[in-house]
């Protein structure tokens, strides 16, 4: 499938779309004051540009909305129109947090809604039990706050969408999937566009994605999640992409919970943050989320491939990297404090 030049298109396209689209979105943001001035939770400083993931959404809706014309097959497959909404719905919800702002429980009630939306259209696609609704209606908004609490230092969620949407291509493709294959594609081109902006490459200086782009990530990775399941593409496999966001977001806030603080509160607390507190940049703390996300990703597609052995060699594996990925913050700190062997007598 991936032989067939044609299904490059959508991912080259996407990516164009996403570098061309701040030209004119980036203006008009500074001109209507959707920007981010720096607290004492953020890592970076100064006044930035926020928002700017909205040209990932521009980018996802029009050219896998093209891709129904020019993809055979593809706009038949309801999968694909049900990934395409969930984008639509997510990205809309975040880009109406960016713009103005959203109560938490509004925000929540969508997300919620979002999920059972999906996963209805899912289970009504496939024939599957009514009862996975309920699995969606959990799953879409967990996934799509996890990937926004990880939106916090430069890079981040560019390198995610790209190696995530990557990853479900790749699958796709190993399960002749073709609605997987251009989603996954599209999603990967379009948060490796944003990337030169967020990194400052360009004409103008850095930009955040802000919630339209982090949300439109999370939702329509679990669409696919939710729709490769329904296709039997194994749960390890499905799983994978996720386990290092979900892991982060989870431990950090069961420890604020344990230390008696407001969960709901903002806090820079995530171990990918607490890497730039022990001397890492953004890009270096970005990297090392992303090379721990595609190790699990590689454990997931070996158990899946494997027998029972195997499975169980790669579910120790991949229980192993998420534990040395959330202690890697301390065990750095730790050698930094320890006295070099000449230092001591």
């Amino acid at each position: 499938m991936l032989s067939d030049v044609s299904f490059a298109l959508p991912g080259l396209a996407s990516f164009g779309l996403s570098v061309l689209a701040p030209f004119v979105l980036r203006p008009w943001l500074l001109a209507v004051g959707v920007v981010d001035v720096a607290s004492a939770r953020s890592s970076h400083v100064g006044t930035v540009v926020r928002g700017l993931g909205l040209a990932c959404v521009v980018a996802f809706v029009v050219v896998l909305s093209a891709s129904f014309l020019l993809v055979p097959g593809l706009g038949e497959n309801p999968l694909s129109w049900i990934l395409l909404l969930t984008g639509i719905a997510t990205g809309a919800l975040g880009w109406m947090e960016d713009l103005r702002g959203v109560s938490v429980a509004a925000r929540f009630g969508c997300q919620v809604l979002i999920g059972v939306l999906t996963t209805w259209g899912i289970v009504v696609a496939v024939d599957a039990s009514a009862w996975f609704i309920l699995v969606g209606a959990v799953a879409v908004p967990v996934l799509v706050n996890a990937t926004n609490f990880m939106d916090g230092v430069n890079g981040i969620s560019g390198l995610y969408g790209l190696v995530a949407g990557g990853y479900f291509a790749l699958v796709g493709a190993a399960h002749e999937q073709t609605w997987l294959v251009v989603s996954g594609l599209v999603v990967g081109g379009a948060y490796l566009g944003f990337l030169p902006w967020n990194f400052g490459w360009l004409k103008w200086s850095g930009a955040f994605m802000g919630d339209a782009g982090s949300y439109l990530l999370g939702g329509s990775l679990a669409a696919m999640g939710l729709g490769a399941f329904f296709v039997a593409v194994p749960i390890e496999a499905v799983m994978a992409p996720f386990l290092i966001y979900l892991a982060d977001t989870g431990f950090t806030l069961a420890r604020r919970m344990l230390e008696g603080k407001r969960w709901t509160q903002p806090h820079r607390e995530h171990a990918y943050q607490r890497l730039t507190d022990v001397g890492f940049t953004h890009v270096a703390s970005a990297l090392t989320v992303i090379g721990f996300t595609a190790a699990t990703c590689l454990f997931g597609v070996l158990g899946a491939a494997g027998d029972d052995r195997r499975l169980n060699e790669a579910a120790v594996a991949t229980v192993v990297t998420i534990a040395v990925y959330l202690g890697l913050p301390s065990l750095i700190r730790a050698v930094r404090r320890a006295p070099h062997p000449s230092q001591e007598r």
